[in-house]
């Protein structure tokens, strides 16, 4: 069933009020005609970098909880580790194969008790790689807060917050949906933004990137 995405109803009011940019519309529409007969398909995330379907909720809740800075803002390099023998991932790939690597290895990766009291060492030990992680003690302090959240109102299972949802991404019959819930129950809502204060009727623009992305991902091995 058709779900409408309520977070692009600010982004359309805003629309109309833009003061500092244009939109070009001719070359909008000659874009959508180059790519309109493309062959655009959705990318079923499976290979050396992903596990099992049973184990895919779980993946995808705790990668996409981290799923963001991968490049160094001082010297420009990227997040990268050798995975599988002989691979170089970068990027969110790297931190992928970080956790493949640790399954592999026997670490309760998926677990929500691990990530509730890791310490810095092992956290270290976990995503260590060709070139380092930026922000570790931001993410181990983020994963930390959200396994304590995960286990004192889901059971220490996302695949409970999906059931509570009822599969459904966004609120549907006064049931929150996943996305809401996420951003909401946990520290997945870190990309709001305002309009300033000295416009009267303020608008606020909530994107709940990395929420949308987990639902987006979860979907893409569901169906």
């Amino acid at each position: 069933m058709y779900m409408r995405n309520p977070y692009l109803d600010a982004l359309y009011a805003a629309c109309r009020h833009v003061q500092h940019v244009v939109l070009d519309v001719p070359k909008i529409v000659e874009t959508g005609d180059r790519i309109a007969l493309s062959n655009f398909v959705v990318p079923d995330w499976k290979g050396p970098l992903f596990p099992d379907d049973d184990l895919w909720a779980e993946f995808v809740f705790w990668t996409s909880s981290i799923n963001f800075a991968f490049t160094d803002t001082f010297d420009g390099v990227p997040y990268s580790l050798e995975y599988p023998k002989g691979s170089i991932q970068s990027g969110s790939n790297a931190m992928y194969a970080a956790f493949i690597r640790a399954m592999e290895r026997g670490v309760p990766a998926l677990d929500a008790e691990f990530w509730r009291s890791i310490t810095p060492e092992l956290f270290d030990e976990f995503f260590a790689g060709s070139t380092p992680l930026p922000m570790l003690q931001e993410r181990r302090q983020l994963l930390a807060k959200n396994a304590r959240t995960l286990i004192s109102q889901y059971g220490g299972k996302s695949e409970n917050v999906l059931k509570e949802s009822n599969y459904n991404c966004f609120t549907r019959k006064n049931v929150p949906g996943l996305v809401d819930r996420l951003a909401s129950d946990f520290t997945f809502c870190d990309d709001v933004l305002y309009r300033p204060a000295t416009y009267p009727s303020g608008i606020r623009l909530t994107f709940n990137k990395r929420a949308q992305l987990l639902a987006l991902l979860y979907q893409a091995r569901a169906q």
